[in-house]
């Protein structure tokens, strides 16, 4: 008498690691954008204030792409 023993497929196996990190990075990049946003309202130094607007930026795009792979996951 066999046993079949069926193992998981490999490409599912990928695509939960790959949701998995994406649901990491997606938090990550929201709390990075929400540090960029508190320093940008607590900078009075002029050259400090541009620096946050381009971190600001930086994570938006970041973070706005993220939840887009998301979407395309659907996750």
């Amino acid at each position: 008498m066999k046993f079949i023993i069926k193992k998981p497929s490999m490409k599912k196996d990928i695509e939960t690691i790959e949701k998995n990190n994406l649901s990491r990075e997606i938090v990550l990049a929201k709390n990075a954008l929400m540090s960029a946003q508190s320093n940008f309202n607590n900078a009075t130094d002029p050259l400090l204030i541009d620096c946050y607007i381009y971190q600001v930026q930086s994570e938006e795009l970041r973070y706005k792409f993220l939840l887009s792979r998301a979407k395309e996951l659907k996750l």
